[in-house]
């Protein structure tokens, strides 16, 4: 099948795209920048500049494609983009492109939990654009996956192995952090099963995790010495404060948008989803998601290697007392 993927520099997007590759599939990326793109030239995918924001050669990279798939985000305000151009404006713009084309299937992601938090920006307008997909009468699957595990890495994996402070927001929700390698499987699995189409499906690790877990994980694995993890804490409270206050200045209104959205991961509440169903659908063994703990103790088994081979040695931290 020739399906188009939107969003192919990313976390999920790369992955989605190296799985089709090898299944087989004549994968198009629709790309802003070509050269941070070239690695998925080099995997065997075609690659069209454009993004969200410029829909204007999507027929030329819709000509003959079966499939789109979507995994693009404004990020929340990476990069300058903003939720109204790209997650709001610009998917409603490719749906339309798509619907017009005559596209067989459109695979949009959405966030998990996206209809509880109204009051959440862009998780309200997940939601919405869920809506104007079902509407729209293109065959479709929407995928609202939680938290990835890669994010641990910059959240907690390094800061533990340098000893530097590591941040903990709120009341810690427990969350079952999902594998985008996991993640791509069920994108790819849908593709070709008409009997999973026109549904939603929450996408979720097989076990929930709190933040001090982690940290102690990344402790066990990765410390050098006897020194425990220092932790800087930030109440709900005071996120929700900060976020206020910068919702009133044009320039922070993008750190706005992210002590927003850190709120869902931070008020107690799981963060996750029990996968029993959605593996039964779907044909993957629970059983074969992959958990926290391997993910984690294969990123510092790679590290360290590259570590020695540097003979790198941890700057010495002295005790305030």
């Amino acid at each position: 099948m020739r399906i188009l993927s939107v969003g192919s520099t990313g976390t999920l997007g790369r992955q989605i795209v190296r799985k089709a590759l090898d299944e087989g599939h004549e994968v198009r990326c629709y790309v802003r920048d070509r050269e941070k793109a070239k690695f998925l030239e080099e995997w065997g995918a075609h690659l069209f500049t454009g993004d969200l924001r410029d829909l204007s050669n999507l027929s030329e990279a819709l000509e003959g494609v079966g499939a789109v798939i979507t995994t693009a985000s404004s990020g929340t305000g990476i990069k300058g983009n903003t939720i109204t151009e790209v997650d709001d404006e610009g998917n409603r713009r490719l749906i339309d492109g798509c619907k017009q084309a005559g596209v067989g299937l459109f695979i949009f992601t959405s966030i998990l939990q996206c209809e509880q938090y109204p009051q959440i920006r862009l998780m309200r307008v997940k939601r919405e654009i869920e809506i104007y997909l079902q509407q729209s009468g293109l065959n479709h699957v929407i995928f609202r996956p939680g938290a990835f595990m890669q994010g641990l890495v910059g959240q907690y994996a390094i800061p533990v192995l340098e000893r530097k402070p590591v941040q903990v927001m709120g009341e810690s929700s427990p969350i079952a952090y999902l594998s985008t390698l996991d993640a791509a499987r069920f994108y790819l699995a849908s593709l070709t099963r008409p009997d999973l189409w026109n549904q939603a499906y929450s996408l979720a690790g097989p076990r929930y995790w709190t933040a001090y877990e982690v940290i102690d994980l990344c402790d066990e694995l990765g410390g050098q010495d006897d020194q425990t993890p220092r932790i800087s804490r930030m109440p709900l409270g005071v996120m929700r404060f900060m976020g206020k206050m910068m919702r009133y200045l044009e320039w922070t209104r993008y750190s706005a948008d992210f002590f927003e959205f850190a709120e869902v991961v931070a008020n107690g509440a799981d963060f996750g989803v029990d996968m029993t169903e959605v593996c039964t659908q779907f044909g993957i063994p629970l059983s074969e998601l992959m958990d926290v703990e391997p993910f984690l103790k294969s990123y510092y088994q790679r590290i360290k290697q590259k570590l020695r081979e540097k003979n790198y040695k941890p700057p010495k931290v002295r005790s305030p007392f």
